[in-house]
């Protein structure tokens, strides 16, 4: 809810500076949390990169060399942090992240392309990547039947591809799969099928 409100806030600012200001303090606060809010905001920064063209210059063009440095600590107002000419390099300690789905997101976005969720099922980084979901690949009973996790209409809800465009839909998706790593629904996946943080199970 947290990352949804931040994102539609920072979609409808029409200061660059401003934006500029709150993606590298998320980035900075992210070495402080866990892997699913980290994911979720790798994939919030994605996005209002992809919203605001104007903000891949922190990704693709080198930084200035200036007198004037960051001053988050002693500046309340977003606007005179004196990030206008910065770059984003809190990503690059996310490249060699431990979990591999942080370090292919960190790499994603160093690289200048943006995050895309799987089409066919019902992604979400704040669920997909707890402990208690890890935990449950090493079950080796029935899961539990989950109902439908779509919520409405959110940047963390996947999009319904239909012919050739994507629009969002409230019907029945795919859920992620939770078979147990011993079961050969989960074995005879194809590698490229399979999320890169569940790759070692094969």
């Amino acid at each position: 809810m947290y990352l949804n409100l931040l994102y539609k806030s920072l979609k409808e600012d029409n200061s660059l500076v401003r934006i500029k200001s709150f993606i590298k303090r998320i980035l900075q606060i992210c070495t402080f949390h866990k892997v699913p809010f980290i994911c979720g905001s790798l994939y919030l920064v994605s996005e209002i990169i992809k919203q605001k063209p104007g903000l891949l210059v922190m990704i693709t063009q080198p930084e200035e060399n200036d007198n004037d440095e960051e001053e988050f600590k002693d500046k309340r107002d977003p606007l005179y942090t004196n990030v206008d000419n910065s770059c984003l390099w809190e990503l690059a300690q996310f490249t060699d992240h431990y979990h591999p789905t942080v370090a292919l997101y960190g790499q994603t976005l160093l690289s200048g392309k943006f995050i895309e969720f799987p089409k066919s099922i019902n992604y979400d980084p704040l669920q997909n990547h707890t402990l208690s979901r890890f935990l449950d690949r090493f079950v080796y009973k029935n899961p539990k039947k989950v109902s439908n996790t779509y919520k409405g209409g959110s940047i963390m809800q996947p999009k319904k591809l239909i012919g050739d465009g994507l629009v969002s839909s409230k019907k029945k998706r795919i859920m992620m799969d939770d078979y147990a790593v011993n079961t050969q629904n989960f074995l005879k996946r194809e590698e490229k099928d399979i999320p890169v943080d569940e790759v070692n199970f094969i």
